[in-house]
């Protein structure tokens, strides 16, 4: 496939899973086996729990669908590898039939419908979503798992502190946290790959991480610089969010200052969130407020393209005129150009000429009403016989 083909949203959607579908190694060494049945029960749940809603809706089920099986992926790697079983069924049908199917199904709803349904589950259970089980090694998959659990980074960082985590540890994912979002090697190579083969945004994702960064830098909650930076973009959920939850094409702005305006917001909410709330999983938070402020976001941009193009244009072209002394006189005409947001449908004015019949005399002559008088009594005389 060449990298310079405008691709549908069904095959970003194929690219995001075949990337996606990598975190589940590192999730697999460090997690175990309880990672992927994660993973497996998600898929499984997600397929039967679509097909029965499409059917109730009476739409056609379509298996080569591939935002399904995002959506079921990506919600299993949000998941700790202990969770229970029925919750990650239950957030299946908040995410397939709340966040999907209760707005119209695809190309109709708002919201981040993975957000959604992982929200749901941290506010309805938190003792379940963000407690993980302890790294006991580097590689635990290989030796029986620690049934200690103990919170992620991004608790540390709300009581002022580092983490205890190496820079190695970092980059591999050997800390405690959601089965597919603590490897950010892995994650990083993803976005790359994604945004060379533009199955993503560049400039959303650059965007959110620089913001992010930013904030960390100018306003750290542990350490300072480079190290309070790169806790905040791997604590949570916030790289593997951005990757793949922010990206999504049905809910990703069209326009490329739109995608600006998308990914700041997203970036700063989260840090807002983080530096004032209390919860974990900001990121997740943050995400459905963007989603809910960037709806429109495309419109605004074209409306401030427009006016820009209109107004200042006109405006430059008037202040080169006084420049030049060749300023317009009163008996010249000048054509308007309306912006395109007030333009409104008018017919065309055909220039032809239509005739019309000159209208009927008013007054009638004597000798018709005569006429007309004897034809009236006639018709009495004879309906009267």
């Amino acid at each position: 496939m060449s990298l310079n083909k405008i691709k549908t949203t069904n095959e970003k959607y194929r690219d995001q899973l075949l990337f996606m579908a990598t975190l589940i190694v590192p999730a697999y060494i460090f997690y175990g086996i309880n990672a992927v049945v994660q993973v497996v029960v998600s898929l499984s749940s997600a397929f039967i729990i679509d097909y029965i809603f499409t059917k109730i809706r009476g739409k056609k089920f379509y298996f080569t669908d591939a935002s399904l099986y995002v959506y079921a992926l990506a919600f299993a790697l949000l998941l700790p590898s202990d969770f229970p079983i029925y919750l990650n069924i239950f957030g299946v049908i908040i995410m397939i039939a709340l966040g999907k199917h209760a707005f119209g199904g695809n190309k109709n709803y708002i919201f981040s419908p993975i957000a959604l349904a992982a929200v749901f589950l941290i506010v309805s259970f938190p003792g379940d979503m963000l407690f993980y089980p302890k790294n006991d090694s580097l590689f635990p998959v290989f030796k029986t798992n620690s049934s200690e659990l103990e919170r992620g980074i991004e608790n540390i960082l709300s009581l002022g502190t580092l983490p205890p985590i190496d820079k190695l540890d970092l980059l591999i994912g050997n800390f405690s946290g959601a089965i597919g979002t603590t490897c950010v090697l892995v994650l990083a190579v993803c976005a790359l790959s994604l945004v060379i083969r533009k199955s993503i945004s560049f400039t959303m994702t650059a965007t959110t991480v620089l913001t992010i960064s930013a904030y960390a830098w100018l306003f750290p909650r542990a350490g300072e610089g480079v190290k309070s930076a790169a806790f905040e973009l791997a604590a949570g959920f916030v790289l593997f969010g951005t990757v793949f939850l922010a990206n999504d094409p049905q809910l990703l702005p069209k326009t490329r200052a739109g995608r600006g305006i998308y990914g700041f917001l997203l970036g700063l909410i989260t840090m807002i969130f983080r530096t004032f709330g209390k919860a974990d999983g900001a990121f997740l938070f943050a995400l459905l407020f963007a989603n809910a402020i960037c709806i429109n976001v495309d419109s605004f941009v074209m409306s401030i393209s427009d006016w820009m193009a209109t107004y200042l244009a006109s405006f430059e072209r008037l202040r080169s005129q006084t420049l030049k002394d060749n300023l317009p006189k009163a008996e010249d005409t000048q054509e308007i150009d309306l912006p395109k947001v007030i333009k409104y449908d008018t017919p065309e004015v055909k220039s032809e000429v239509i005739p019309i019949e000159p209208p009927k005399k008013a007054s009638e002559s004597i000798d018709d009403k005569k006429r007309n008088g004897n034809i009236a009594h006639s018709k009495e005389d004879e309906h009267g016989q």
